[in-house]
């Protein structure tokens, strides 16, 4: 007997043209000079996703041998962190930049089967990373942002088959690709808002347990992202 129940989570890009009086002046906006010394901090709401493959045994009154499963897990959260960087606007507009980041992380899913079934949950408990950034700055002085870099995360992943004494509770630091994109809109010379998407592709892990009829388990992590940051450049 399963029981499932569903969340979204939803990052949409818009287009869109605000119309106004005909010959209404309008007022040019200050420009800002992406180039320099920046750093800030941001919230977000992340997903993290597990496809998950176990071989899975089983003695008893209903034994199974190498039966296999394979699934998609996941659950949303809220995460926090800090950024710096530096980066460098050419006179065409471009902006090229490095950046570094950390952040801590609620994002966790769990799975429960009941007694005498499998339980297990993956929970994100937070990383660090660098990545590299190119854009370009507006006329009306927003910076339209790709960035791609490396990560490095802390999961903690719990395994219990039959409630017994030799479950699995263990922690792995696991790099990953990160993927965004981005913009930044001035609040004032110096400060700015930062609206930021990205995805996260992790490198598999796995383990076999001790049991007498062993499963054998991998784990393949991704994460969607979306954060809101407010900077300062100095």
């Amino acid at each position: 007997l399963d029981n499932f129940k569903n969340n979204e989570s939803l990052f949409r890009l818009g287009l869109g043209w605000r119309f106004g009086q005909p010959g209404q002046p309008q007022s040019k906006p200050e420009r800002v000079d992406y180039s320099g010394f920046y750093a800030g901090g941001q919230l977000g709401y992340g997903e993290l996703q597990t496809p998950l493959n176990a071989i899975q045994n089983d003695g008893g009154t209903y034994p199974c041998t190498n039966c296999q499963l394979s699934a998609d897990f996941g659950h949303n959260n809220a995460t926090a962190g800090v950024f710096a960087g530096y980066g460098i606007e050419f006179d065409n507009h471009l902006y090229l930049g490095v950046e570094l980041e950390t952040e801590g992380s609620h994002e966790r899913w769990t799975h429960q089967r009941g007694t005498g079934g499998r339980d297990f949950s993956v929970h994100r408990n937070g990383g660090y990373g660098a990545s590299a950034r190119i854009g370009y700055a507006l006329s009306s002085g927003s910076l339209l942002y790709a960035r791609v870099g490396g990560v490095r995360s802390t999961f903690n992943t719990i395994y219990n088959k039959g409630n017994v004494a030799n479950w699995i509770d263990r922690n792995d630091k696991i790099s990953g690709v990160r993927y965004g994109i981005g913009a930044e809109v001035p609040a004032s010379r110096h400060a700015f808002l930062r609206m930021d998407y990205s995805y996260t592709s992790y490198d598999g892990y796995g383990f076999t347990t001790a049991h007498a009829n062993a499963d054998t388990v991998r784990f393949d992590n991704r994460e969607s992202l979306f954060r809101l940051g407010l900077g300062w450049r100095f």
